[in-house]
């Protein structure tokens, strides 16, 4: 599972990297929330991410801090699936509010948290 861990780990290093550079993806993911097949997909990879890192936790460098990890993402994508479409018209409408500036820095964050995970799981 530790291996299973580190690819995903590093498949979201190089999902950062895209949105940096092509933060149109982003743009339109965000968009779309409000569409079921969507959020679900997101609220999915959520789930079983989580699900990967509370089965490697014990593996890793930082145990007690992947499985908290773990758990927040389980739980994320529990909410995800349950909140109603008004929250993420809502959110979506936030979204576009922000500063183009702010949003680059999400991909950032990805970046940095993804290559820490790399790191926790060799």
């Amino acid at each position: 599972m530790q291996t299973v861990a580190l690819l995903c780990s590093a498949v979201l290093v190089v999902l950062g990297l895209v949105l940096l550079v092509r933060p149109q993806i982003m743009h339109a993911t965000v968009g779309s929330l409000d569409e079921g097949r969507v959020r679900y997909s997101i609220a999915l990879v959520r789930l079983l991410l989580g699900c990967v890192l509370l089965a490697a936790a014990e593996n890793s460098r930082y145990p007690q801090i992947i499985e908290v990890l773990g758990w927040v993402l389980v739980i994320a994508g529990l909410l995800i699936v349950t909140l109603p479409p008004v929250f993420w018209r809502r959110f979506i409408a936030l979204y576009k509010r922000l500063p183009s500036q702010l949003l680059r820095f999400a991909p950032l964050l990805l970046i940095v948290a993804a290559s820490w995970l790399v790191y926790s799981f060799t």
